[in-house]
């Protein structure tokens, strides 16, 4: 089922029985994140070619990503949950965000 949520993007369910136990790592305080994230919207809005090509490839791994939800292959979920990481890495930068 396809949902379209107050124009925050098309969200789609999905059945994760079949998914192998995850654990979720997050900072109990995300205080840094607006620093991080602040310039990527109006770098997006500016046509910056670096942010929209990533935003393209970060759109291509979610198809990767729910076909191997899809067919159970762990090991290419691994794998795109890695090129997610090194795509965000090259994109939000600065002395707050992983190096």
């Amino acid at each position: 089922m396809l949902r379209n949520c107050l124009g925050h993007g098309t969200y789609e369910y999905m059945d994760g029985s079949n998914l192998p136990p995850l654990f979720l790592a997050y900072s109990p305080n995300p205080s840094d994140s607006g620093r991080i994230h602040s310039n990527v919207k109006q770098r997006w809005l500016n046509g910056e070619s670096e942010i929209v090509e990533g935003m393209k490839y970060f759109r291509n791994l979610v198809d990767e990503a729910k076909e191997a939800i899809e067919q159970s292959d762990w090991s290419k979920l691994k794998d795109v949950m890695n090129a997610n990481f090194e795509q965000r890495r090259k994109l939000y930068t600065g002395p707050f965000h992983i190096t």
